[in-house]
């Protein structure tokens, strides 16, 4: 009733008091999915009132449709209500509303709007469309292959690129994909998934996240697509900068950084018979392994894993639906 509600005062915007009326009731949906339990996301997830919330991005101020956004990311942190957000639909909606959002050119997002408060709520739509996505997608791969199908790849690596305050989520997206599907991973493989990946390598923020998907890209096992083969193609051209980035990782002060690099470097060059050429053609890379093993080579306590621990995890490509939890900073 609240969602034909929304219908019904928008289309009455003119009328007096409407306006007022309208965001009071989206005001009011917005708490029901921040603050209630299981039950009431249930009722909330229901097919018509996640059909008259996608339909009402389409007319709502931009200043309203945040509030719906933020609706959208509130229930998708609620996991009984996951599959029901996926069959209305509401993945590629919220794809292709980021789409919009973040493109620059657009004169509906271009143009920059400021809350009373001063916040710029084009900025802020942008923002709830990417978290409201982020939580639908993380734990599942159907979800991520849906999400690559709608568009997603290229815009997640746009916010990457343009530096936008949540990248590291639009990062992690895409790092997701590098272990969903077949499908996700020729998406990220033609639109240069593979260089983003080195670049960021480069970046604090980034650079474990990126080793990491690279080899767990590499260790995918599938018969339509040799990908350690391709990656290696990729990472070991003559000039690139992956092994010049993964020196310099493994040369990191920062003892829980070394020791994230540490475990990828030893299933890499397991997996990788043209790394470990590269990695023995290097003197600096020797140098770090030795001064490692001096008494006094690493402040602080290294605590190494045993061999077995560290060996290549199972394909990627193999099945299951949950991945593992990285750690974000929290969102705005």
């Amino acid at each position: 009733h609240l969602c034909m509600l929304v219908d019904t005062l928008a289309s009455d915007i003119l009328v007096e008091k409407a306006e007022g009326y309208l965001k009071v009731v989206v005001n009011l949906l917005l708490h029901f999915a921040k603050e209630g339990d299981a039950i009431v996301k249930v009722y909330m997830a229901k097919g018509p009132v996640l059909e008259g919330f996608l339909s009402s991005l389409e007319f709502l101020p931009l200043e309203l449709a945040v509030q719906i956004l933020k609706t959208f990311k509130w229930l998708a942190q609620e996991p009984s209500v996951l599959n029901m957000l996926e069959n209305a639909g509401v993945v590629p909606a919220l794809v292709a509303n980021l789409a919009m959002l973040s493109d620059p050119t657009d004169p509906a997002t271009a143009k920059v709007v400021t809350a009373g408060d001063g916040r710029d709520i084009s900025q802020d739509a942008c923002s709830q469309c990417l978290l409201a996505l982020f939580y639908l997608c993380k734990l599942s791969r159907p979800r991520q292959e849906q999400a690559a199908l709608a568009g997603a790849a290229p815009v997640l690596q746009s916010l990457v690129e343009r530096h936008h305050g949540l990248k590291v989520y639009a990062f992690v997206m895409l790092c997701d994909m590098t272990s969903a599907s077949l499908a996700t991973r020729r998406i990220l493989w033609n639109n240069a998934g593979v260089e983003l990946l080195v670049r960021s390598m480069r970046e604090p923020q980034l650079q474990t996240f990126a080793l990491e998907a690279l080899v767990g890209w590499a260790g995918v096992k599938e018969h339509r697509a040799d990908w350690c083969g391709r990656l290696e193609g990729e990472l070991l051209i003559e000039d690139g900068d992956f092994v010049t980035q993964l020196l310099a990782l493994f040369g990191t002060p920062n003892v829980p950084v070394f020791m994230k690099v540490l475990e990828q470097l030893l299933k890499l060059t397991r997996l990788s018979p043209l790394l470990n050429s590269a990695l023995a053609a290097s003197d600096t890379f020797f140098q770090v392994i030795a001064e490692r093993l001096q008494p006094n080579g690493f402040r602080g306590p290294l605590q190494l894993a045993p061999p077995s621990a560290a060996a290549p995890a199972p394909a990627h490509g193999s099945g299951g639906d949950g991945q593992a939890t990285l750690p974000l900073p929290s969102p705005r």
